[in-house]
């Protein structure tokens, strides 16, 4: 039975109000495929909303070992970047990644 991130994660506050001549949402989906006892990151994937980066997330989780969708907040002006905020986690993942949230 595949698992769905939507099925664990309870809803998200919605996000605050911003400028948006300066900021920016991105969703990114990193994927983690084992290597003898490595995890090793495949290209980060990027995905146009939050919903469509746990979909894809979900559908990736079934070919690698470990899968991880996140969005960060970042000012287009300075390319800061805000903490990254997970989306949803699948399978195993490298200790420490993205501390508890």
């Amino acid at each position: 039975m595949p698992f769905h991130c939507r099925d664990s994660l309870p809803r998200l506050a919605p996000e605050p109000a911003w400028n948006p001549s300066r900021m920016a949402t991105t969703f990114t989906v990193q994927c983690f495929q084992l290597k003898g006892r490595k995890l090793v990151p495949d290209p980060p994937k990027t995905a146009r909303t939050g919903d469509a980066a746990i979909e894809l997330a979900e559908r990736l989780a079934t070919l690698k070992a470990g899968v991880v969708a996140f969005s960060q907040e970042v000012d287009i002006e300075t390319d800061a970047y805000d903490e990254p905020r997970v989306l949803c986690r699948i399978g195993t993942l490298p200790e420490g990644l993205f501390a508890e949230q």
